[in-house]
């Protein structure tokens, strides 16, 4: 009997996104999870293979403050199928690259994105995006510039940085594997509450 493959859906405006899929991908094939990703700014997917798949991963990119349109598109015609599967959910953007808001329950974004959509994940991750002023047009270069400057990242024209945090994205593919497996990585709203908890009680 064939393994019921992981479906991971994603799009990606820079690369970097992509770069973070093909690491995943990886990462996935060694543990021997199988693994059926969908470039959305490429082709669509048919419901039969969502509602088949052993557990569902939706991945997007930040683009002036929010996700990128065709997983948006892609979350509001299958919202009803996936409140019923094993989800997860990952957020692509620079904000992550501060220490403070670098997880999904720290992440502005994150935390609008799953609530816009009225979903709750069982496993999330938030990624640092790549920073390439060189490789952007001269528009997008000045507008992201003018966004680093105003919450205090980095505004020379020739910056290339690199955000993500490659061991996070390694984390987050054995969350993937052990929810693949049933095996029930520990919802990170659980991880939240039991902080909130503490605080309570602290």
């Amino acid at each position: 009997m064939l393994e019921a493959p992981v479906v991971i859906v994603f799009a990606s405006h820079d690369g970097q996104t992509a770069k973070i899929i093909s690491y995943l991908e990886r990462q996935l094939a060694h543990k021997k999870c199988a693994a059926l990703v969908c470039d959305l700014g490429q082709m669509s997917i048919p419901s039969f293979v969502l509602e088949t798949a052993s557990a569902v991963v939706v991945v997007s990119p930040i683009r002036y403050g929010r996700h990128l349109l065709k997983v948006e598109t892609f979350l509001e015609e299958y919202k009803p199928l996936l409140k019923r599967m094993r989800l997860g959910m990952a957020s692509v953007n620079l904000t992550a690259r501060k220490p403070n808001k670098n997880t999904p329950q720290t992440n502005p974004y994150f935390k609008k994105w799953v609530k816009r959509h009225g979903l709750s994940p069982d496993i999330g991750a938030v990624f640092g995006g790549r920073l390439d002023y060189p490789k952007y047009r001269w528009m997008d270069r000045q507008m992201i510039r003018f966004i680093m400057m105003i919450t205090g990242g980095p505004t020379h024209p020739r910056t290339r940085l690199e955000y993500t945090c490659w061991a996070d994205v390694a984390r987050f593919a054995a969350q993937i594997e052990a929810l693949a497996d049933g095996a029930g990585a520990e919802s990170f709203w659980q991880a939240e509450e039991e902080e909130r908890d503490l605080a309570i009680w602290a």
